[in-house]
């Protein structure tokens, strides 16, 4: 899916939990604090973020971003 302009993401209230203390898992990595996985979409496109955040639609989503991407 192509979009005319990038998308744009903010985060009012980062995580601070440490990435590298969270255990691998099929999605990116799990929270122990959270109890939930976090996405890694270091990696996604903006079409692949915006497909996933449409997808889960009243969820909440907690993921890892490239400074880039925010």
């Amino acid at each position: 899916m192509k979009h005319p302009q990038p998308i744009q993401l903010t985060i009012p209230n980062p995580c601070h939990e440490d990435w590298a203390q969270m255990t691998p898992d099929e999605r990116g990595r799990f929270c122990n604090r959270c109890q939930k996985s976090v996405v890694d979409f270091t990696w996604w496109t903006d079409g692949q973020i915006h497909q996933y955040i449409t997808a889960h639609v009243g969820e909440r989503i907690c993921g890892m971003l490239a400074q880039s991407q925010i």
